[in-house]
């Protein structure tokens, strides 16, 4: 039996991700859009990018994700800004 999709499951709009360093890196390109679903968090968005690049998904683990300019502090919220930027650590502080 399949289930027909929801507002829950269908994308919704695109998100543009801006990669920096060594996330750049590991996507293959500075920038990517991602499909967002009704009720994604950030946390969804960026796990989303980094679907089938496990090194991806390690450095966007640790980054700071920023929401037009500002940096997201609770990744759990939902995602209302569509332009992320992700910084992954950088040596040195």
């Amino acid at each position: 039996m399949t289930e027909s999709p929801t507002a829950a499951t269908t994308a919704s709009r695109t998100a543009t991700l801006t990669f920096f360093a060594s996330a750049a890196e590991a996507a293959g390109r500075p920038t990517m859009d991602v499909p967002v679903r009704d009720g994604d968090s950030y946390r969804d968005v960026l796990l989303r990018s980094a679907e089938g690049n496990d090194r991806l998904g390690r450095i966007v683990d640790g980054s700071a994700v920023f929401a037009a300019g500002e940096l997201v502090r609770d990744l759990d919220r939902p995602a209302t800004v569509d332009q992320l930027d992700v910084l992954p650590p950088f040596a040195g502080g």
